[in-house]
């Protein structure tokens, strides 16, 4: 499961949601929601990535997650 979702709050709850034999539709929702955080991390840290290239912007997108974002937005800050 981890080569289609990244965030392991996700995939419990995703596990959580097929489990209970909830449809595939309400699955791909709920990750989708769980997951939407990262579009408020990317917005946070992209003025400090404006002139990065796009190649090194997606490797960090790859690895964001809640801890990354909490340590490159104090070092961006300080």
């Amino acid at each position: 499961m981890s080569a289609l979702v990244f965030s392991g709050g996700a995939q419990f709850a995703a596990l959580a949601y097929i489990a209970a034999g909830a449809p595939w539709a309400a699955v791909v929702l709920l990750t989708a929601f769980i997951n939407s955080r990262h579009l408020l991390y990317g917005a946070a840290l992209s003025p400090y990535l404006t002139g990065t290239s796009v190649r090194l912007r997606a490797a960090m997108a790859h690895v964001l997650n809640d801890e990354t974002f909490a340590i490159s937005s104090a070092t961006f800050d300080a």
